[in-house]
This record gives C-alpha cells, structure tokens and sequence, in this order.
C-alpha cells in the first residue's frame, strides 16, 4: 500500500509505503501507519488484492467516518479518474 498525506490545499506532503513484508526467514511482518487526527489522506492499493483496515479513536460518528477535501474532485466527477491516475502516477515514481 501507499498512503498519501496532504497539506490543507491538497499538495502531497508525504507518501509512505506500507504493508506486510517478510525477514530473512520468510516471516510476515505486519507494518502499518500512524496519522493524527484530521490529517488529509489517502491510500492507494499497489497490490490486487491487499485489504486495508483503519481505525480511528470513538466513540464513532458515522456523519463524521469520511469527510472529503474542497480541493479534490467528488468520486464519480470526470476529473476523479484523471486525479487518481495522478496520485498513482506520484506514487510510482517515490522512493
């Protein structure tokens, strides 16, 4: 996975590669992620198949489970595909 943190205009501010990896001896080693709270993010699945689980502090406010950025294009607006092929694009060329 690769998890993309934002600055409050939308600029990537970090992209951080996570997930299960393995030691010398082949053992998984289950890595993950620790964002503050209200920290704009999101994570792209690099890959098929990965499952991501995400947890936040409660009680759970379910008006509050996802709040979406002024600055990046509604999920089923044209631009969105241009802007995640973007993002994915970001990702494959970070070290």
């Amino acid at each position: 996975m690769a998890l993309l943190v934002f600055d409050d205009i939308g600029q990537v501010q970090q992209i951080i590669r996570f997930g299960a990896q393995t030691d010398e001896s082949q053992q998984v080693i289950g890595v993950g992620v620790n964002l503050p709270a209200g920290a704009w993010h999101t994570v792209i699945a690099e890959v098929p198949g990965s499952i991501l689980f995400e947890v936040k502090s409660g009680p759970f406010n379910p008006e509050k489970a996802k709040e979406y950025a002024a600055w990046a294009p509604e999920e089923d607006a044209p631009e969105a595909a241009e802007y995640l092929m973007e993002l994915k694009r970001r990702v494959s060329v970070a070290v």
